[in-house]
């Protein structure tokens, strides 16, 4: 599956408007309610759904990012799992309403854990140049109550599996940010791609641009 074959959202995109695991659905969420949504109690599902221990999915990891327009507002999530080299496996992008960026960042993460599990992806590394989502992750800050419920899921999510959450610098997370960004300027709650949508590609070359030269970089003695 090359990275820039020929895509379209009709062949290779799966419209979700529930994300339908196989725990539960969930909607997606509108800051603007009073009540919060039950989230999946993933502690109840069985280990053989998630977190397959396999090679073929050893060293990969996923950049997520959120995107909310003269915050707060209408907004959008997206991201993308690829491996060490940059080269497309999966990603996703959905529509968020009355959100501000904090939220639109975790719901990012969020939805690329509860992607990552169900397909069966164990020690993933999770990138997002969001360091308030990252400090809320790690208990380095208080978490606003709108999202206690969605950031003690993904870190339990991110405890099973044993995935690592770490900071990226925003110009080496272009393609998440224009995933964020389709997200935003579409209707659909989640949509979940193989290809890479045409709008990116050149988000994407310039991300494995950045990854191939910090590589070199790194062998130079």
């Amino acid at each position: 599956m090359g990275i820039l074959a020929k895509n379209s959202l009709d062949s290779s995109s799966t419209v979700i408007p529930n994300l339908n695991l196989k725990s539960t659905s969930l909607n997606w969420y509108d800051s603007s309610r009073t009540e919060r949504l039950r989230l999946p109690d993933y502690s109840s599902v069985e280990t053989t759904t998630g977190c397959v221990d396999s090679p073929c999915f050893r060293n990969f990891k996923m950049n997520t990012d959120g995107s909310a327009r003269n915050d707060p507002r209408d907004g959008g999530f997206g991201g993308l799992i690829h491996d060490e080299k940059g080269i497309w496996i999966y990603s996703f992008y959905g529509k968020l309403t009355n959100c501000s960026c904090i939220e639109a960042e975790i719901w990012a993460i969020y939805r690329g854990l509860t992607i990552a599990f169900e397909k069966g992806y164990k020690d993933l590394i999770i990138e997002t140049d969001s360091m308030d989502a990252i400090d809320m992750l790690k208990k380095k800050v208080e978490v606003i109550s709108s999202l206690r419920s969605l950031v003690e899921d993904s870190k339990f999510l991110i405890r099973r599996c044993g995935y690592t959450l770490q900071h990226v610098l925003r110009e080496d997370n272009l393609s998440a940010d224009g995933l964020a960004k389709m997200g935003a300027d579409q209707d659909e709650p989640l949509v979940v791609m193989e290809d890479a949508p045409d709008g990116i590609r050149s988000q994407l070359v310039a991300d494995m641009i950045g990854r191939s030269s910090r590589r070199q970089s790194s062998s130079i003695p």
